[in-house]
């Protein structure tokens, strides 16, 4: 699996074609995992790599210090279990104050830059600044960066959402 650890090594690092999970991807859990596959599943069909792009940190530690949640599981951990899935490139970069001023339309620029051919994410998903984005822009923009769009639902057991905050508590 290569890791790629900042926003300039990805704009530098000549990929292939990939379908790509976005997240942060704190837990690693079957939410997690099934928008993961959905992008494995579509990279498989079209002979692109799996890429997994995600957060060395917690974003809430930059946005709101105070309020950052406990890690489920640990940076080795989580690079472990998404090799253990199948992810051939792994971008686990730092979240900044330069990353959480990255307008949507930049972020979804530099994917399409990268190579990304698909794009999958839960439901809830939001990106930009301010998390401006959500899913609704996301397969508008889609056309325009022509990539395809792969909306994972949330994941429930018993009733209860499968979400890293109610795995916390």
């Amino acid at each position: 699996m290569q890791i790629i650890s900042s926003i300039d090594q990805l704009k530098n690092t000549k990929l292939g074609y990939s379908a790509c999970a976005l997240g942060t991807f704190d837990g690693i859990h079957l939410g997690h995992q099934d928008v993961i596959n959905a992008a494995k599943n579509f990279a498989k069909a079209k002979g692109y790599q799996l890429m997994v792009f995600t957060f060395s940190n917690h974003p809430m530690s930059k946005i709101m210090p105070e309020l950052v949640p406990e890690r489920i599981i640990d940076r080795p951990t989580k690079i472990k279990l998404l090799q253990n899935l199948g992810v051939d490139v792994l971008v686990n970069i730092p979240f900044n104050q330069a990353f959480a001023q990255m307008s949507g339309a930049e972020f979804l620029h530099m994917l399409h830059a990268a190579g990304v051919k698909a794009v999958a994410v839960g439901e809830n998903y939001t990106y930009g600044a301010g998390g401006l984005g959500n899913v609704q822009t996301l397969k508008a923009a889609g056309k325009a960066y022509d990539f395809t769009v792969l909306v994972s639902k949330l994941l429930t057991l018993k009733r209860e959402v499968i979400s890293s905050t109610h795995i916390r508590k």
